[in-house]
């Protein structure tokens, strides 16, 4: 608190009268008048420079408020020391007393000083009370990370965990009663989060149990997030199981398909044995069973004449095969196929063309081929649909595709076989090009052939004299020879014969 400064004078040698104060009267009148003209002149500057220093402090104190008010908001954010901030504001408002010399200006310096100092407490308490909290929230994370930790890999601590929330919450002296039982609560809710995703990973139908019954001590968002994870939990260990099943059948599925790839091969080459195929492990029972019924199939055929596919079951299963995926009909097994060998709509040859599409679908090594072909296969649709002698006659279009594709997959084994680039044969530049006008027909002229066989085994073969005059007139059929003939056309009164004039209008 500053000091005012003190001041001594000695009494001069004027009269004085024991018991009462001098009057003007015991000077003299004159002598009277002007110490009354003095002293008023003395009270005067003494007020002018009372006001002069209240003045002063005023101003002087505002500024060191603005200044160290200043110097609090920085505070706030740097963390520097608030009570050494204080001591140098005190220190100047002390130096300000060191000019005054009255007693109102002393007074003025004490009052100002005191409600400096009470408006800096006011801002700093707000700026400490900000600063506990930050530093008890900072605390509650550290608490928080480790104890949920514990936690997560222990579910069985949870109380412990809860009891020591509490004693964290309590030494937080620095914040209001409310607050700390607040950061006591968020901090055992937040535990119990924890826990109840431990107990998901652990024990998913357990915890979702326990959830469902009110467990865990949780706020309703955190309950529903809780069942959700938990629920999660649940499923995704379900689709774990089907994700494992299904990749063992797909090994298992591709070992029986390398397997029965094989053992066609073999059976084709006629190198099959009963017993490579019964003991093969990697083959599914089903696939077994076919390869049975093929290589049944495959004696018969060696024994004889091989019997031609009916034409519209091979069709359509080749067009089964190569439908476009989505397409409900499409087929992915050998199932159809086998069925189709059993019941002799076709012949292990045709059989085992078709297999090797099918394998072809899912060969990683031909993937690149297999794209390839599928575009040229769509270039060959769309030129013979606009072929006017295809017009309408999609089963003939169907039938030239699959010949094309059967030759163009020859065409591959041919070119790996002999150490070359399968792609080559989809370069407009190589001589193996598959896509040229010469390639393409091949297969229009092998249809057609067929087609025209097809036709004349459907001709009457009469191998006798009486066999051949017992058909109609008029009538196509093959002679012993081989060659085609026409048995006489019926003459009718009046006109030539219905043949004849068709003839002639041709």
């Amino acid at each position: 608190m500053p000091r005012l400064p003190q001041f001594t004078a000695e009494a001069g040698s004027l009269p004085i009268s024991g018991g009462r104060r001098a009057s003007g009267e015991d000077f003299g009148a004159a002598v009277g008048e002007a110490l009354q003209s003095v002293s008023a002149a003395g009270r005067q500057i003494v007020t002018d420079i009372e006001e002069s220093e209240t003045r002063k402090v005023i101003v002087a104190q505002n500024e060191i408020r603005a200044k160290y008010a200043k110097r609090l908001d920085e505070a706030a954010i740097s963390g520097a020391d608030l009570g050494k901030i204080k001591e140098e504001m005190n220190n100047e408002l002390s130096r300000m007393g060191d000019g005054l010399q009255t007693r109102k200006g002393g007074d003025q310096l004490r009052v100002a000083t005191a409600n400096t100092n009470l408006m800096y407490d006011q801002q700093a308490n707000a700026i400490a009370v900000h600063r506990a909290g930050a530093d008890a929230k900072l605390q509650s994370g550290k608490f928080l990370k480790d104890a949920g930790a514990l936690v997560q890999t222990n579910p069985l601590y949870l109380k412990e965990a809860e009891a020591n929330a509490s004693a964290f919450a309590d030494t937080l002296t620095r914040v209001s009663p409310e607050a700390r039982a607040a950061i006591a609560d968020g901090l055992k809710k937040d535990l119990n989060v924890a826990a109840a995703r431990a107990g998901a990973r652990d024990d998913p139908a357990g915890t979702l149990k326990k959830l469902e019954a009110g467990g865990y001590d949780l706020m309703p968002e955190q309950r529903d997030a809780a069942l959700t994870y938990t629920k999660t939990e649940i499923r995704a260990a379900r689709v774990q199981d089907e994700y494992e099943r299904a990749a063992l059948e797909r090994v298992r599925s591709e070992a029986n398909d390398d397997a029965r790839d094989v053992h066609f091969k073999s059976i084709i080459g006629g190198t099959a044995t009963r017993r490579a195929i019964m003991d093969d492990p990697a083959l599914k029972p089903a696939t077994r069973e076919h390869l049975i019924t093929f290589m049944e199939s495959r004696a018969t055929e060696l024994q004889g004449v091989e019997k031609r596919s009916d034409q519209t079951t091979l069709r359509d299963l080749w067009m089964r095969i190569n439908t476009s995926e989505g397409d409900p009909r499409k087929i992915y097994t050998d199932t159809d196929i086998f069925d189709a060998v059993k019941s002799g709509k076709i012949n292990t040859t045709d059989a085992n063309k078709l297999n090797a599409q099918l394998a072809q679908q899912k060969d990683e090594n031909g993937r690149t081929v297999g794209s390839k072909l599928s575009g040229q296969m769509s270039i060959v649709g769309r030129a013979l649909s606009q072929d006017p002698r295809y017009l309408a006659r999609p089963e003939v279009v169907a039938a030239i595709q699959m010949d094309y594709q059967a030759r163009v997959i020859d065409k591959v084994s041919e070119m790996r076989a002999a150490k070359k680039n399968p792609n080559d044969i989809f370069n407009p530049q190589s001589p193996d090009f598959v896509g040229s006008a010469e390639f393409i027909k091949g297969s229009v002229d092998n249809v057609t052939a067929r087609a025209n066989a097809a036709i004349q085994d459907q001709l009457p073969r009469p191998k006798t004299k009486a066999e051949r005059d017992a058909l109609p007139p008029d009538t196509e059929y093959i002679s012993p020879d081989g060659k085609k003939a026409r048995t006489a056309a019926a003459v009718q009164k009046g006109g030539p014969t219905a043949s004849g004039a068709i003839r002639e209008a041709q």
